[in-house]
């Protein structure tokens, strides 16, 4: 009978142990790997070199006399003026001017003073192109020259020779001339500087809505130049940027080291259209911050029960939701539920579907809390945590479509695009929160104003 009673007792505790029931287990972190390799998106810088900008440029900075020559040896003075315009002509490869000079020249001699008048029409060429830094370099020289007057010089027994004047200018050309046009192209065209300033401020995050904390960040990642073309007036070229940008809610994205602005590289390649692929995380910091917002201190109830939520987790278990809830009432403790983020078209919003309790906690309930299913929690975590971007898309297309309307990068470098889609692509839950790749198509351009 004694062993009867301690088999009893120990039959006892074994029963009561086994029919404890066990917490709710916190579920274990972890993400699965999401190689989404986005596409390169596309932004277009064009440039134009136009001929009557840097004709008036030219003529203006040259003025009237463009050199004065005075041999006492020889006793010698040539005076060169513009006998009119210089013009220019156009091309792929290179730029070419026709200069038209009145020449005024003085003869002393011992038989007396002599001074004759001619016009002389001087060809000069521009070859120009871009160095591996970005410098856009010329190399202007006299091609050719034409007498459209002779000047005559008559000095009793003889005439002066006129190859002797025009080897004069010419060589004067070549030393004066030449250099001025060289520096005036480099002045006006300052390519480097302004395709630096646009890599540089492509860098920069833009804040698109201080409201809603919205920043795009574009990320630039290589940079090319088609071959400059003549188009009348306009000799033309377009840099093409390939870039990753991504739009972040939330904070101002940490400045990460600016790169240096690539070297020079040719493209035949360059489109109308981009494909815009915008990389938008909500950071788990912003996810807590919106459900506490609309959770902590309520109270969900289920007959004469309740529990109030006095804390809100969340985190990532593959590529679900984890909502940890600690609760205070008639259960004290926390429950877990797990949901999946996805895009709902209809509503045009993120939301987390199929919100349920984990296995754990579902396993407790239905021993020890079962009235806790007939509540409204369940509902209320899944109608409070629809991460939409604080915003439905159409909303957002709006807010960045008017960034993109003129938008200063920097002095004289403006942003101008126009949308025409967004869509929503890919949901996944990764360690810094809830990703969502947007697609936006249609026509991005940066331009550059003041060459």
């Amino acid at each position: 009978m004694k062993f009867f009673s301690v088999y009893f007792f120990i039959g006892v505790i074994f029963l009561l142990i086994s029919c404890k029931t066990t917490l709710p287990v916190k579920p274990s972190e972890h993400y699965d790997p999401y190689d989404i390799k986005p596409r390169t998106s596309i932004m277009n810088i064009p440039i134009r070199l136009h001929k009557l900008e840097l004709q008036n440029a030219i003529n203006t900075e040259l003025g009237e006399t463009l050199f004065e020559e005075d041999d006492k040896e020889e006793g010698l003075t040539i005076i060169a003026k513009k006998g009119g315009e210089i013009t220019i002509e156009l091309n792929n490869e290179y730029l070419s001017y026709q200069v038209p000079l009145n020449l005024l020249v003085k003869k002393s001699t011992f038989l007396g003073n002599a001074e004759a008048e001619g016009r002389l029409i001087i060809d000069l060429i521009t070859n120009y192109q871009i160095e591996p830094d970005w410098n856009f370099t010329t190399q202007t020289e006299v091609e050719n020259h034409n007498w459209v007057e002779k000047p005559v010089l008559k000095l009793g027994f003889a005439n002066l020779p006129i190859q002797f004047i025009a080897d004069i200018v010419l060589d004067k050309m070549k030393t004066t001339l030449t250099a001025a046009i060289d520096k005036n192209i480099s002045g006006s065209f300052n390519l480097q500087s302004q395709i630096d300033t646009a890599w540089t401020g492509l860098q920069d995050p833009i804040l698109l809505s201080e409201e809603y904390k919205t920043w795009l960040q574009f990320n630039p990642q290589k940079l090319e130049l088609t071959p400059f073309h003549t188009n009348e007036n306009i000799v033309s070229a377009t840099v093409v940027i390939s870039a990753l940008p991504e739009i972040i809610l939330g904070n101002k994205p940490i400045q990460l080291l600016k790169t240096d602005l690539p070297n020079f590289q040719l493209t035949e390649k360059v489109g109308d259209d981009f494909i815009f692929e915008l990389g938008t995380a909500i950071s788990f910091d912003e996810t807590e911050r919106i459900s506490k917002e609309n959770m902590l201190g309520e109270t969900y109830s289920a007959g004469k029960r309740s529990v109030t939520v006095k804390d809100i987790e969340l985190y990532g278990k593959g590529n679900k939701l984890v909502v940890n809830t600690l609760l205070e009432g008639d259960y004290d403790g926390n429950l877990y539920f797990i949901g999946e983020p996805k895009y709902n078209s209809r509503k045009n919003k993120i939301e987390l579907e199929k919100v349920d309790f984990d296995f754990t906690s579902k396993r407790f309930l239905l021993k020890s809390a079962s009235w806790l299913f007939k509540g409204s929690l369940k509902r209320a975590i899944q109608d409070n945590l629809d991460f939409y971007l604080e915003e439905n898309l159409e909303e957002i297309k709006k807010i960045i479509q008017k960034q993109l309307n003129d938008y200063k990068l920097s002095k004289g470098i403006f942003l101008n695009g126009n949308l025409n889609e967004l869509n929503i692509s890919h949901v996944y839950v990764a360690p810094d929160g809830i990703h969502v790749r947007v697609g936006l198509t249609g026509k991005l351009n940066v331009d550059v104003r003041g060459f």
